[in-house]
């Protein structure tokens, strides 16, 4: 159970105490004239103050009849008292009271690494009401889909969708991206980031308690109480390992003093140099702490993984499985091409396009829009703007009736023959075509398609030098969609048509050939296949049902953070193996020299105290380490 910061100072206090007094005791016994009972009592003092930590735990494992480091470690101090070894019976005590001490601390510390994050958001927020008032309430009292508002400097309260206004944003705190981003009206905000020097009218999409921050903190504290599958393997061995080296003392004694008539003092002392030496403290401590500490590292970076199992997984991964919209692409339809006729140039098309369409609130209208006001394109007037459900719109510029839409809201002879062969390969390759013009005739036409993520093609190629040598796309789009798409990424197979059905069949199909495999998705069509694959991963961007699913979830909404993940997945993993490996090496070292008698019970306590610092100062150092072997992958912490 992790312990309050109260509990750590009044721990605190007690062993610095224990100590002083210990110190005291010992300095005492080299003085003649003192009397051997004032020492005694400071050395029991040192074991009441140093015990307080151990008797919960000793009762239990009392109860459960369970040999375990605290029994073995009351064993140890019970008979050094047997033994007269008052000085060392307190030693021993007092030490293990300050590595539990420290491991506390050190616990403590990979806490407030990822709480911190619930100290960003501030306590009030302003909440507009319906006559335009402003007043200031905490972000608790808010509900969902209400109106507040931003002014420069000040951090968001809640996860809000901009209405109005453009600014930008720091969110580095919370996705890890260290660079301010350009927001405009429909974009998303997290709770904790801070606003630029415009002015914004947010609408708040979820409560305080559901915010991006605080799903980070709650599913990391949830990660700490389940364990890892290395962890639940370290902990069976210490079932065994912990009864085996409690035998090995009991016989260490029970052999010479019975059998060989050998004194009693010397191998019960050597008996319980064993049974300290043997305390599997530094190896069932070496993996908790190292994978909590990898969780932070990624949560600070925009991954939040849910569980230690999870990060083990991310590190045996064999291939991944890509979906396609709002994976590997924006999402966003955006203009690729132009097409017009001699009078009219590309922007006049695309400002009669956005004139008509751009109010409509239809997908490719909005985009039409979006793109003319990023560009600066001047937005002609129109008037009598009416739609056309599955032609599209049509309104007046000009003083002149204006269409724009499907080709099949024109008049047949309306498009150019010229441009006939050109639209049929724009189609085929996945391209939607709006067309403008008066009813009679097309003056031009404009492309539009879903744009490949700029991270997508580094990202991928990273993947595949870090060991991951198939990659594939399972889309729900049509094939020649899939291989334009293709043909710009490192992927070893592309396949479009699939429902979510054949999704998780073809994943299926590829954990048997390959082996581990994670699905990388974000809509509601890719949780079966997320829950179905060896590790699901969710865009930060994606649907509730994605995220639920998913085993790691990326807040960045950045794909570029794959081979990262992969790379703190692998870190961290080969820090939990060394640092046991290391512990049991220590242990086994030192057992060998404990076992012929040249080592005392204050050398056993440093070696096992020292054991245990080690493997949690090499924990503790993930997270300030560079997880990246090309020096710039951490570069969002």
């Amino acid at each position: 159970m992790r312990r309050t910061t109260r509990t750590i100072k009044h721990q605190q206090v007690c062993t610095i105490l224990a100590g002083l007094l210990w110190f005291v005791a010992l300095m005492l016994s080299f003085v003649p004239a003192s009397p051997p009972a004032v020492t005694i009592v400071l050395y029991s003092l040192t074991i009441a103050l140093s015990a307080i930590r151990m008797l919960s735990p000793v009762w239990h494992s009392l109860r459960k009849l369970s040999l375990d480091m605290n029994l073995l470690m009351t064993a140890a101090v019970i008979g050094a008292l047997l033994l007269g070894e008052w000085a060392e019976g307190a030693l021993i005590l007092w030490l293990f009271a300050l590595a539990d001490w420290i491991e506390d601390k050190s616990m403590a510390r990979t806490s407030r690494a990822i709480e911190s994050l619930m100290q960003l958001a501030p306590d009030r927020v302003r909440l507009l009401r319906d006559d335009e008032s402003e007043w200031l309430v905490p972000p608790e009292d808010v509900p969902t889909g209400s109106r507040i508002r931003l002014q420069p400097g000040e951090r968001v309260g809640l996860d809000a969708r901009i209405l109005s206004g453009c600014s930008q944003i720091m969110q580095a705190q919370v996705t890890g991206e260290p660079m301010p981003v350009e927001v405009t009206p429909g974009d998303k905000v997290y709770a904790g980031s801070i606003n630029g020097n415009g002015v914004l009218l947010l609408e708040t999409m979820r409560p305080a308690g559901d915010s991006t921050v605080a799903r980070i903190v709650k599913l990391v504290q949830e990660a700490r109480r389940t364990k890892a599958p290395m962890q639940k393997t370290v902990e069976r061995f210490a079932l065994f390992y912990t009864p085996l080296v409690f035998a090995t003392a009991i016989l260490i004694t029970a052999i010479p003093v019975l059998l060989f008539q050998q004194p009693l003092h010397l191998w019960g002392y050597r008996s319980l140099v064993v049974l300290l030496v043997g305390c599997p403290c530094a190896f069932i401590i070496a993996t908790p702490i190292t994978l909590v500490s990898g969780l932070t590292v990624a949560a600070r970076c925009g991954i939040l993984i849910k569980g230690g199992a999870a990060l083990e997984q991310a590190d045996r991964i064999k291939a991944m499985v890509f979906d396609k919209t709002g994976t590997l692409t924006t999402g966003k339809p955006l203009v690729q091409k132009v097409m017009n006729l001699p009078g009219n140039t590309p922007s006049e098309i695309l400002g009669m396009a956005a004139a008509i369409s751009g109010g409509s609130g239809h997908l490719l209208g909005n985009a039409l829009r979006e793109h003319c006001m990023q560009h600066q394109i001047p937005i002609p007037a129109a008037s009598a703007v009416t739609l056309r459900p599955g032609f599209g719109a049509q309104g007046v510029l000009h003083n002149q009736t204006h269409l724009v839409g499907r080709m099949n809201a024109f008049a047949p002879t309306a498009l150019p023959m010229a441009w006939r062969e050109d639209l049929n390969q724009l189609g085929q390759a996945g391209y939607a075509l709006v067309c403008v013009g008066t009813p009679e005739s097309v003056c031009g036409v404009i492309a539009l398609a879903d744009s490949v993520r700029p991270e997508a093609p580094g990202a991928l190629q990273k993947l595949k030098t870090l060991g991951l040598h198939h990659l594939a796309l399972l889309s729900g789009d049509h094939q020649d969609a899939v291989d334009t798409l293709a043909r710009h990424l490192p992927l070893d197979i592309a396949r479009g048509g699939c429902l979510p059905a054949a999704k998780l069949e073809a994943l299926h199909a590829m954990q048997q050939q390959y082996g581990i495999t994670a699905m990388i998705g974000d809509g509601i069509n890719d949780a079966p296949a997320l829950a179905g694959a060896d590790l699901g991963i969710a865009m930060g961007a994606g649907s509730d049902q994605a995220l639920e699913t998913a085993d790691i979830a990326l807040i960045t909404d950045d794909i570029g953070c794959l081979p990262l993940l992969m790379q703190i997945a692998r870190k961290t993993t080969k820090r939990v193996k060394c640092n046991i490996a290391l512990a049991l090496i220590l242990k086994f070292g030192f057992l060998a020299i404990a076992s012929i008698g040249f080592a005392s019970l204050w050398m056993a306590v440093l070696a096992d105290m020292g054991a245990s610092l080690i493997v949690i100062t090499s924990g503790l150092h993930l997270l300030r380490e560079d997880i990246s072997a090309h020096g710039s992958a951490m570069h969002k912490c």
